[in-house]
C-alpha cells in the first residue's frame, strides 16, 4: 500500500498553494510537475518558476507571482517554455529579447510624442513669425521663445517648460496682445499659484515669464519686463504666505549642500529604527508622518524586482491612496529592518518593555536626528528632504513636472485637468526615485557629476 501511495502522488492544487505557509529559515518549493514549481519565500511571496536544461546547463524562467498568476495560467506559460525549448530555443534569452524590444518600443513612442509636440509648436511659431505685427499675442511670443531655446534643451525639459506655461499662464493672458499685458496681470498669475501653496512652481513661472517678455522686448514689441516691476510685491506675497501658514515653511538645504549633508548623516549614530526612518524619508520624498506611521502590511515585493509602498488614503494629506516605487536602496533598508520590527506591526515603532500597545516613533524623532545629532538646527527639517528632492528633480531637466508632482503626492487643483489626468506615471516614477537614490549614493563617495542646473533662460 505504501508503494502504491508513492506511485500516485497528489497533484498540486490552487488550495495547496493558497494555504502554504512561509518558513522563516529559507524558501521552499511546491512542485507542479514538468519543471514547474512555486517558490514560497520567507516574506510570504509565492513565485512561479519553471526549470529546464539548455546547452547542458540548468536554467530558470520566472513566470509571475501567485495568485495574480493562477495555477492554470502558470501551467500554460510553462508549456510555452517547453515548446520553445523543443524548438531548440532558449526561453530565458527569448524573454530578455522580448523585454528589451518592448522597452525600446515604449521609449521610441515616448520620444516621438515629445518630438511631434515640439515640431507642432515650431510649425505654429514659424507661421506666426511670418505674419508678425505689433499686435502679437503673448501665446505667439511664448511659442517663438520656446522654439528658440528648445534646441539647446533635452526633449524632456523642453516639454516640461512648455507644460508649465500652457497650464499656468496661457489660460490667463495667452490671447492678450503682448504689449497690453501689465504688471498687475503677471502678479495675479503668480498670486494664484502662491495661494495654492505652489511656491516653487510660482518661482519657475515668474522666471519663464521674464524670459519671454525680454524676448519680446528684443523684437521691439514691448518696452519692459513686468516681472521686474512686481519683484518686490511678489517677495512680499511669499513672506505673507509663510507668516500666515507657518507649517508650510520648512527649513531646507540647497542642492549644493546635499553632498555634505549625506556624508554627515551617514556618519551619525542613532538607533537602527530612527536611522532607517530618516533614509526612507530622504529616498522616497514622502512626508514625515507617512514614514512614521508606516506599517509592514503596506509594503509589497521587497524581495522582488519591483518593490512598492502602498500608503492608504486615511494616512495621506490629500485623503487619496499614494503609490511609492521603492529604489533598490530603500528596499534594502526595509529588508534589514524587517526582522527587528515586524512583530510590532509598525515599521518604525517605539520599542520598550513596558509598552503594551506598539506606537510609531514620535514626531520629533527624525527632526532631532537631523537637527540635534547631525547639527542642522535651523537649517534642515524632515520636510526639507522633499524640497531637496523637488529642486533636484526639477533643475536636472530630465523629468516632467507632472511626474515630480505626482511623486510628491501634490493634489491637482484644476478639476478639469485632474479629471483627464488619471495617469500614475508609474514606470517613469520608478526610474525617477532610482536615479535620486543613485545620486545620493554617488554624493556620499564624491563620485558624481555636479547636478545640471536649469538654463537661465528657462
Amino acid at each position: 500500500m505504501q508503494h502504491g501511495a508513492a506511485m500516485h502522488k497528489k497533484a498540486l492544487t490552487h488550495k495547496d498553494i493558497e494555504h502554504a505557509k512561509p518558513k522563516a529559515a529559507a524558501p521552499f518549493r511546491l512542485w507542479a510537475g514538468g519543471g514547474l514549481y512555486v517558490e514560497v519565500r520567507p516574506s510570504g511571496a509565492k513565485l512561479w518558476r519553471v526549470k529546464y536544461r539548455y546547452d547542458g546547463k540548468e536554467k530558470l524562467v520566472a513566470l509571475g507571482e501567485f495568485p495574480a498568476l493562477s495555477l492554470t495560467a502558470a501551467k500554460s506559460a510553462a508549456q510555452e517554455v517547453k515548446d520553445q525549448r523543443a524548438a531548440g530555443k532558449d526561453p530565458a534569452e527569448l524573454r530578455k529579447t522580448q523585454r528589451a524590444t518592448e522597452a525600446a518600443e515604449q521609449e521610441q513612442k515616448r520620444a516621438q510624442a515629445v518630438i511631434s509636440r515640439r515640431e507642432a509648436i515650431e510649425a505654429r511659431a514659424r507661421l506666426r513669425a511670418t505674419k508678425r505685427t505689433e499686435a502679437a499675442t503673448f501665446s505667439a511670443m511664448a511659442e517663438e521663445w520656446h522654439t528658440l531655446h528648445a534646441k539647446t534643451w533635452t526633449p524632456e525639459h523642453s516639454d516640461s517648460v512648455w507644460q508649465s506655461i500652457e497650464d499656468h499662464v496661457l489660460p490667463h493672458i495667452g490671447k492678450k496682445q503682448v504689449a497690453d499685458i501689465r504688471a498687475a496681470d503677471v502678479l495675479s498669475i503668480l498670486a494664484l499659484l502662491l495661494n495654492d501653496n505652489k511656491i516653487e512652481t510660482a518661482d519657475r513661472v515668474k522666471q519663464r515669464l521674464g524670459a519671454i517678455f525680454r524676448y519680446a522686448a528684443i523684437q521691439g514689441l514691448v518696452t519692459g519686463d513686468p516681472t521686474a516691476v512686481v519683484k518686490d510685491q511678489y517677495a512680499a506675497l511669499k513672506r505673507q504666505l509663510r507668516k500666515s501658514n507657518p507649517k508650510q515653511h520648512h527649513a531646507s538645504l540647497t542642492p549644493r549642500e546635499l553632498g555634505e549633508f549625506v556624508k554627515r548623516m551617514r556618519a551619525i549614530y542613532a538607533t537602527p529604527i530612527v536611522t532607517s526612518a530618516f533614509w526612507l524619508l530622504l529616498l522616497t520624498a514622502t512626508r514625515t508622518g507617512e514614514v512614521r506611521g508606516a506599517k509592514w502590511t503596506e509594503f509589497k515585493g521587497l524581495d522582488g524586482d519591483n518593490p512598492e509602498w502602498l500608503i492608504p488614503a486615511e494616512r495621506m494629506k490629500s485623503r487619496r491612496p499614494h503609490w511609492v516605487p521603492l529604489s533598490t536602496q530603500a528596499a534594502a533598508i526595509l529588508r534589514q529592518l524587517k526582522p527587528v520590527t515586524k512583530e510590532y506591526g509598525y515599521v518604525f515603532p517605539i520599542v520598550t518593555r513596558s509598552m503594551a500597545t506598539p506606537k510609531p516613533i514620535s514626531e520629533n524623532a527624525i527632526l532631532y536626528f537631523i537637527t540635534k545629532s547631525a547639527g542642522y538646527a535651523g537649517q534642515m527639517t524632515g520636510h526639507g528632504c522633499r524640497s531637496l528632492f523637488s529642486t533636484w528633480a526639477n533643475e536636472s531637466g530630465q523629468w516632467r513636472s507632472e511626474v515630480i508632482e505626482k511623486q510628491l503626492a501634490h493634489a491637482e487643483t484644476d478639476n478639469t485637468k485632474a479629471a483627464y489626468d488619471r495617469s500614475e506615471h508609474r514606470e517613469t516614477r520608478r526610474k525617477l526615485l532610482q536615479a535620486w537614490a543613485d545620486y545620493i549614493d554617488a554624493l556620499a563617495i564624491d563620485n558624481v557629476v555636479p547636478m545640471k542646473a536649469a538654463k537661465a533662460a528657462s
